[in-house]
């Protein structure tokens, strides 16, 4: 793990990873974990686009990755409700008002930014809150120049005045300016959440 790129790699796949401990026998010392196999998320077109959940350990015996055992997935499920469970509380306050994100549309990944301080707040005549009016988040090509232009202000990104200003400039500067935030964890905030988060997050 000397290579930086290969530290990279680790820490963007490792949620993804499953151990002995602390996904299997939870409360049990992590101190010597034990990387045991892997998990993915994925839609299925074939069957309604249902999100669905694999695992992957590795079996000593065969000497080869295979589908885990039913029970050892079970388990691992129940676990993972109750950490994503425990992360959903502290999302909220975790994360800035306003944070970019990696989703996964049809076949590519694409940059999108939530904003809330762009919630109007407005009701419909039943008093219920507009679905028009609930922000969530928009891909960052979506957006106008104009809207752009005010999310880089209220982020205090500093701009060069000579930059020809595009959409595709913009989108690029904000990407990058808030996985920069992200990893410096600027007022000890997150700033972007990874296409795996998300993934996670939907699965949720």
């Amino acid at each position: 793990m000397s290579n930086p790129y290969y530290v990279l790699l680790f820490r963007y796949f490792e949620p993804l990873f499953i151990y002995k401990f602390r996904d299997l026998e939870v409360g049990k010392s992590d101190k010597e974990d034990k990387l045991i196999g892997f998990y993915y998320i994925f839609t299925d077109i074939k069957n309604d686009n249902k999100t669905v959940i694999k695992f992957f350990c590795y079996n000593s015996d065969k000497k080869m990755i295979i589908e885990c055992a039913s029970d050892i997935r079970e388990r691992i499920k129940l676990n993972m409700k109750i950490k994503l469970t425990k992360e959903m509380r502290n999302r909220v306050s975790n994360f800035n008002i306003i944070y970019g994100f990696m989703t996964l549309k049809g076949g590519p990944y694409v940059f999108k930014i939530f904003d809330s301080t762009r919630d109007t707040g407005a009701f419909t005549l039943k008093m219920e809150k507009s679905k028009r009016a609930e922000v969530k988040g928009k891909e960052c090509s979506h957006h106008n120049i104009g809207e752009l232009d005010e999310v880089i202000n209220k982020l205090k990104i500093k701009m060069t005045d000579n930059l020809k200003k595009s959409k595709i400039g913009l989108c690029f500067i904000l990407e990058y300016e808030l996985r920069r935030y992200d990893l410096e964890r600027i007022g000890g905030k997150r700033w972007f959440m990874n296409a795996i988060e998300d993934m996670k997050k939907k699965f949720k």
